[in-house]
């Protein structure tokens, strides 16, 4: 069972997350280093009271991700109309001989309002795959997958 240690930042879980085309997309491209150009490394937050992961609009855009569908979502500000697209979500290991985290197809939420210092919300679509613990006084989080 591969185990990441990162430390907590004033944010809080706070890692390295890469974005990129759904497998089909990255399947019909035509080289390797092809998929690789079109992915974007980010900084993501573990979010326990998030159901689907958040990706900013304009990376979306970046991208070129499929839009899947949409449906109504429940915020703080009440219910919203949010559009869901299909991507990748990898997380690299904390060192080059731990294995990555990676998932080929995944649903993710349009996000439109920026947050500080945060481009993506990882939510439980992700962190249910994970264990998850966070040591405060010890100052930084653990997965295992």
């Amino acid at each position: 069972m591969p185990v990441y240690n990162f430390p907590l930042t004033s944010q809080g879980p706070t890692l390295p997350v890469l974005i990129g085309l759904g497998g089909q997309q990255t399947a019909s491209l035509p080289s390797l280093a092809q998929a690789a150009q079109r992915s974007v490394l980010l900084r993501g937050i573990l979010d326990t009271a998030s159901n689907v992961t958040v990706v900013p609009a304009a990376i979306i855009a970046q991208l070129g991700l499929p839009l899947h569908s949409s449906r109504t979502t429940t915020t703080t500000a009440g219910v919203i109309n949010v559009w869901l697209f299909i991507a990748s979500l990898s997380i690299p290991g904390p060192g080059p001989a731990v294995p990555m985290f990676t998932r080929p197809l995944l649903r993710v939420m349009e996000g439109t309002v920026p947050l500080p210092n945060v481009d993506v919300v990882i939510g439980q679509d992700i962190l249910s795959e994970f264990l998850f613990l966070q040591d405060g006084p010890g100052g930084r989080f653990t997965l295992a997958f």
